[in-house]
């Protein structure tokens, strides 16, 4: 690995020209393994090719221009999609806190109130209901 990081070919690509240039379908993420960048010198990130004058950077974007363009609008579909589950979720959970299960008796009080398993009910309806808003105004500030 140690040699590879510090040569540079004959056409002036560093190990980071060849990372960039490399097909998307061949791209595999290693999450085991270092990045490329990680173990490089500073300095090789710099160099220009001698084909293209371009550096790993350069040379990156340009190779990958359509994956960039898939990723971004990924970025912009799914906070919308995420979203619009959560505000579900959250119609759901507060509904069934005001319809609550067995009804009311003549005093307006649920039928169920002492019961173990209504308490459990309302804790989770509670928890679903703060979860699912909490969701709604994280994706809302992903998609401003």
């Amino acid at each position: 690995m140690t040699s590879l990081v510090r040569k540079v070919d004959t056409n002036g690509y560093t190990i980071l020209h060849h990372a960039a240039d490399m097909e998307e379908e061949t791209t595999q993420i290693n999450p085991e393994g270092p990045r490329a960048e990680e173990v490089t010198l500073f300095h090789y990130a710099m160099l220009r090719d001698k084909k293209e004058n371009k550096t790993c950077e350069e040379l990156f974007k340009t190779k990958h221009n359509e994956l960039l363009k898939q990723a971004q609008q990924w970025r912009k579909d799914t906070p919308h999609s995420c979203s619009a589950v959560a505000v579900l979720v959250a119609s759901v959970a507060f509904t069934a806190a005001y319809t609550v299960p067995g009804g009311s008796n003549e005093k307006g009080f649920p039928v169920f109130l002492n019961n173990t398993l209504f308490l459990v009910f309302t804790v989770m309806d509670a928890i679903a209901l703060t979860c699912s808003l909490t969701s709604i105004v994280m994706f809302l500030s992903f998609l401003t």
